[in-house]
C-alpha cells in the first residue's frame, strides 16, 4: 500500500520543454567559468570531461575544486522568473487536491528553488516536506543514500512510497530498492521501462488510481 508520494521538482512539476534546464546549464557554465577564472568555452569543456565518479557539477566543484560554500552556486544557477518559461497550471492544482496520501518534494536542487517553484505554481500547501540536496549532504539521486535518508525520515519502506521523477537513473534506483515509480518522459527518451511512464505530470491520475488502492 502506498502511504507517501515523492515528487521531483524540476522537469516533473513542469514540462521539460520549458527550457528551464537549458537556462540552468547556461548559468552553471557562467558560475564555473567565474569560479575557476577561465572562459565559458573552457568551463563547458571542464564540465563535460569531469571524472565520471562525480554525479553533478556541484559534487565535482566541492570534491575536486575546493568549493566550500554551495549557497553562492545555488543562488547563481536557479532562475526565479518562471513566468518566462512555463505558465501556471490549474490542472495540476486540481489533480493534487484529489490525492489522499501525504506528498513531499524530493529534489537534487536547492530547497529555496523548490519553494519558489511551488509558490509560483500555487501548490506549496500540498507538500509536507522538501527533501533537497542539502538534506542529503550533497549526495542526491541516484545515490542510494539519498533514497535511504528520505525513507528513514519518513519512517517508511520503499514498497510504501511512490517516486515520480523525470530522471531514469533515479527511477531505476528506487525501483531496484522495491519502490513504486512513475517516470515522466515528455520526449520519449526511454522506449522501454519496467514500470509506469507518462509524458506530463497531468497524466498521473489514472496511474495513481491503479497504484493507490
Amino acid at each position: 500500500m502506498i502511504k507517501h508520494i515523492l515528487f521531483d521538482a524540476d522537469q516533473t512539476l513542469y514540462p521539460a520543454s520549458s527550457r528551464v534546464e537549458a537556462e540552468m546549464v547556461r548559468r552553471i557554465n557562467i558560475f564555473v567559468a567565474e569560479y575557476l577564472g577561465i572562459s565559458i568555452e573552457e568551463a563547458i569543456l571542464f564540465r563535460t570531461n569531469r571524472e565520471k565518479k562525480y554525479a553533478s557539477t556541484l559534487e565535482w566543484l566541492q570534491e575536486a575544486k575546493g568549493l566550500n560554500n554551495a549557497e553562492p552556486f545555488f543562488s547563481a544557477i536557479h532562475p526565479v522568473d518562471f513566468e518566462n518559461y512555463f505558465p501556471k497550471n490549474p490542472a495540476l492544482v486540481h489533480l493534487l487536491s484529489k490525492i489522499a496520501v501525504p506528498c513531499s518534494i524530493f529534489t537534487n536542487s536547492w530547497k529555496k528553488h523548490a519553494e519558489n517553484i511551488l509558490k509560483y505554481l500555487e501548490i506549496s500547501h500540498f507538500f509536507t516536506n522538501i527533501f533537497d540536496i542539502v538534506f542529503n549532504n550533497y549526495f542526491g539521486k541516484p545515490h542510494i543514500t539519498a533514497f535511504t535518508n528520505v525513507l528513514k525520515s519518513l519512517d517508511l519502506k520503499p514498497q510504501e512510497v511512490l517516486l515520480i521523477d523525470d530522471i531514469k537513473q533515479s527511477t531505476d534506483t528506487f525501483y531496484s530498492l522495491g519502490g513504486n515509480v512513475i517516470l515522466v518522459d515528455e520526449s520519449d527518451k526511454y522506449d522501454e521501462v519496467k514500470y509506469e511512464k507518462i509524458h506530463y505530470i497531468e497524466e498521473i491520475e489514472p496511474v495513481l488510481e491503479k497504484l493507490i488502492r
